[in-house]
């Protein structure tokens, strides 16, 4: 491949199909017409060798290969952008960008309410995101750009820088007058309850219900699944309503329990806190309004602390 005859307008329009996998609105986004898009993105099937999108429904699917080229294409925008506009060029007070963070609502619970009027006070024209960790997955989001921070655990091979924000300790809640959910209960006792999981990705347990079982199996607890929900909330809501538990992050245990009728079983034995992290693509790293973003949720991160 002859770089020097590349007509490097093509990666602008291979830039904007990763990010919106739509031709309607890249063409929209780089004011061109949609023939400008279909005739570039066969210009690049042909130096590529590759496909690169595939049509599905109303949008396009990228190709491995595509997706191979999405975070190089994204480091390379990014350097340029610093590299023109200088490490100045992100102004706070100004700045209309979109800020989008994946987490679970356990997390959301937890971080906005010190997150939100920071951000609201900080960059008062920009906008914040929360999704879900199923949007992070399906839109291959740190990769592809369409999320700026993940927070929550760690990926076990810690392929994505991260930082550690905070730990929050585990805590079980039944409904208020559960006859068998007392202070103090045992490992026996909690073995014979019926349990409640959650399933925070892509209806499958997360990180998280793996390190809460081998810390109670260590204390001979094994727990019954009697009920799975896709998230916390739906949890707690099912537990006030039944005889089963459910094990979950104690802030968000603690907000919940003060409107609805839960209560938090004391387990002295289970000492475990979940290390809640913020990661990011490294085609981040030098990208000066991501740098700031994950300052503020640091920051945000050290008043929850502070205000428990």
């Amino acid at each position: 491949m002859n770089f020097s005859q590349i007509d490097l307008n093509l990666l602008k329009v291979l830039h904007a199909l990763l990010r919106l996998r739509s031709g309607t609105q890249a063409a929209r986004e780089l004011h061109v017409t949609q023939s400008a898009v279909s005739n570039a993105l066969g210009r690049l099937r042909q130096l590529t060798g590759d496909p690169l999108f595939v049509r599905s429904g109303r949008g396009l699917v990228p190709t491995p290969r595509a997706l191979e080229l999405a975070p190089e294409l994204d480091a390379a925008f990014v350097h340029l952008r610093a590299a023109l506009g200088g490490a100045q060029a992100f102004d706070p007070g100004s700045s209309a960008r979109a800020f989008t963070v994946a987490c679970t609502d356990a997390i959301g619970v937890a971080l906005l309410p010190t997150l939100h009027p920071l951000f609201e006070r900080r960059l008062p024209r920009a906008s914040l995101r929360l999704v879900s960790l199923d949007d992070l997955i399906a839109s291959a989001g740190l990769i592809s750009g369409e999320v700026d921070v993940h927070v929550g655990l760690r990926p076990a091979d810690g392929a994505q820088p991260g930082a550690l924000l905070y730990e929050d300790p585990l805590a079980v809640v039944a409904r208020r007058g559960h006859p068998r959910a007392r202070n103090g209960a045992t490992p026996a006792q909690l073995s014979a309850l019926q349990w409640i999981e959650v399933l925070t990705i892509m209806g499958r347990p997360g990180a998280g219900r793996t390190i809460v079982d081998q810390a109670l199996a260590r204390h001979g607890v094994t727990r019954m699944i009697g009920l799975s929900v896709p998230n916390f909330t739906m949890a707690a809501l099912a537990a006030v309503r039944s005889d089963q538990v459910a094990c979950m992050p104690r802030r968000l245990a603690e907000i919940l329990a003060r409107d609805l009728p839960l209560r938090l079983i004391d387990l002295p034995f289970l000492t475990l806190r979940l290390p809640i992290s913020m990661s990011w693509h490294p085609r981040a790293d030098a990208d000066p309004g991501q740098r700031y973003f994950r300052g503020l949720l640091v920051e945000a991160a050290q008043r929850r602390r502070r205000a428990r």
